[in-house]
């Protein structure tokens, strides 16, 4: 081989190498690209860093319960563990911060007894043979009671139970009606306008008649009103 056939054949070698070299980086710096590119792709689908699923899994999975009274949202993991402690899954009842109500108003005791037919004015006898008695409450407005009686005298009926307006020696209109469902049983009515306060303020200026006819049919037998100690 001569000397120029021989330069030739080395030129041709080194050409060969150096585009074997040239194409062999080119495929490195292919493949890295296409690892990295892959890389990429899989860390967009977990969210970038992988915190972004996580927070989505975390949103879908809030639970609203109520702790200590208070309404708060825990993770699902978390729930078990509230519930252990004696929270309850869903939003606290509100707290009813609406004032108590008003205590109910005393009660006065009052009564009529005894009742007797001597008790009766002059002017309209009673009967002599016949006792009863008579005992109230009232309570704000309202106004309860219940007559007792009894007689000797034959054939009587009883046809009225009243509280009158009027002291010892008089003869007074009727203001609280409770016949006939106030005989025997307790009756309780609203108390016509200013009676309840008056009778409070004024006991001995009322008084309780029960009625029976035939005989009888202005008053049987009577007793002023008084303070009911028992």
């Amino acid at each position: 081989m001569d000397t120029d056939r021989f330069a030739t054949l080395r030129r041709s070698l080194s050409l060969m190498l150096s585009r074997r070299s040239t194409l062999r980086v080119l495929m490195g710096s292919t493949l890295s690209g296409l690892v990295t590119l892959s890389a990429l792709s899989v860390e967009a689908k977990k969210g970038g860093n992988g915190k972004g699923k996580g927070k989505g899994k975390k949103g879908k999975q809030k639970v609203t319960i109520c702790h200590n009274g208070q309404t708060i949202t825990v993770s699902q993991s978390a729930l078990n563990a509230h519930l252990g402690h004696g929270d309850t899954v869903g939003m606290c009842t509100p707290l009813d911060t609406s004032p108590p109500p008003p205590p109910p108003p005393p009660i006065f005791r009052f009564k009529a007894d005894p009742m007797t037919g001597a008790n009766q004015l002059a002017a309209t006898p009673g009967d002599l043979n016949a006792s009863g008695n008579a005992h109230f409450t009232i309570q704000g407005t309202t106004i309860c009671g219940i007559f007792q009686f009894s007689t000797t005298t034959p054939g009587q009926t009883v046809s009225g139970a009243h509280i009158h307006a009027g002291d010892s020696l008089t003869n007074g209109p009727i203001v609280v009606d409770f016949f006939p469902n106030g005989v025997a049983q307790q009756l309780c009515l609203p108390c016509p306008p200013s009676v309840c306060t008056d009778i409070l303020n004024n006991l001995a200026g009322f008084y309780a008649n029960t009625h029976t006819t035939p005989s009888f049919p202005n008053g049987s037998v009577r007793a002023q009103l008084q303070v009911d100690a028992g």
